[in-house]
């Protein structure tokens, strides 16, 4: 422990890791950025940083923040997402 949920250091199949979570404009240009660590859920941290999302009609996204969650977080501000299926999506 020693601190390292401040630090947004965690443990991952890699070992030691942070993971980098940004939200950008439509120009790729940074809004908001989220720190945690590598064993957090890429869809944990993309929760909170829609909250932050400008007014949009498109969300572009990794797999790893396809959710049910996330999708009716972005249906719900009226935008498309666009996110492709994990594998395990029925």
């Amino acid at each position: 422990m020693r601190g390292e949920h401040n630090q947004a250091i965690g443990r991952s199949r890699g070992g030691r890791t942070t993971k980098i979570h940004a939200l950008t404009d439509r120009l790729l240009r940074p809004v908001a950025f989220m720190l945690t660590g590598g064993q957090v859920a890429d869809c944990k941290a993309g929760g909170v940083l829609l909250g932050q999302m400008p007014e949009t009609g498109l969300v572009n996204a990794d797999k790893g923040y396809d959710s049910n969650a996330i999708r009716r977080q972005i249906s719900g501000r009226g935008a498309f997402a666009n996110i492709p299926p994990k594998a395990s999506r029925i």
